[in-house]
């Protein structure tokens, strides 16, 4: 598995070509074949959904997730604090202000009017988005301060 993952019946289709030295220990069956990897938990993981990665490629995907989960809560403290300090705005005041933020967040927010658009909807917990385009702190969320 170079990169990414493969289903458990892919990979046992590949096991059939493979010398007979290898089905032997790893089998030559899907349940055999699950049985060789989970002997290795600390090089390949299995999950329910019989998709095969190794363990390397599973926690560099866990890492890359939890650092765009960090950098989203950062940008959402960016304009919240914004936005409590400034009050209300259009999205193009907001999306104008992209040069004083991180590059992480420009990066994550995609540095336009619709990427900022698209991230103030996807945080309706924190923001509202008026039909006029005014973003208002969500008042649960303004309060949770």
């Amino acid at each position: 598995i170079e990169k990414g993952q493969v289903s458990l019946q892919v990979l046992s289709t590949c096991f059939g070509s493979c010398p007979t030295a290898i089905t032997h220990h790893a089998g030559s069956s899907q349940k055999g074949l699950a049985k060789f990897l989970r002997k290795y938990p600390d090089t390949f993981s299995l999950n329910e959904d019989g998709m095969v990665c190794t363990v390397k490629e599973k926690l560099e995907t866990v890492n890359k997730t939890m650092k765009t989960d960090q950098t989203a809560q950062k940008a959402v403290a960016y304009f919240k604090t914004m936005l409590s300090k400034k009050g209300p705005l259009d999205i193009h005041a907001l999306s104008s202000d992209f040069g004083n933020c991180g590059e992480d967040i420009r990066r994550h927010v995609k540095s336009s009017k619709a990427g900022l658009t698209k991230f103030l909807l996807d945080h309706q917990k924190t923001f509202i988005v008026d039909a006029k385009e005014f973003v208002y702190l969500n008042s649960k969320a303004s309060s949770e301060s």
